[in-house]
């Protein structure tokens, strides 16, 4: 919300390179972040990576893409993150990524 107050809903997924691909079909903005460019201090502080990462996403994309997703790391599953103004919208996204 301190990127964009619009949006104000989340959903993680699972990842799956499919579900990716689906969306940039649809036209949907999708950015990532990777866990190994995370600082040091930030992956020693619990709860930080998250919000690192997403942060990191944003700021080089320029905006709130529609999917954010990572590929895990040690200790850390890979997942997809929707984002929306409502959890309806991100429900709506989640769903047209199924086949």
């Amino acid at each position: 919300m301190r990127a964009d107050p619009e949006m104000r809903a989340a959903l993680n997924i699972r990842y799956d390179e499919s579900l990716l691909d689906r969306a940039r079909e649809l036209g949907l903005r999708v950015e990532s972040f990777s866990r190994a460019d995370e600082p040091p201090e930030i992956k020693a502080r619990e709860g930080s990576s998250l919000e690192w990462g997403v942060d990191d996403a944003i700021k080089r994309a320029g905006e709130v893409p529609d999917l954010i997703f990572d590929l895990g790391d040690v200790g850390k599953e890979p997942m997809i993150r929707v984002l929306g103004p409502d959890p309806c919208s991100v429900v709506s996204k989640a769903l047209s990524l199924l086949p």
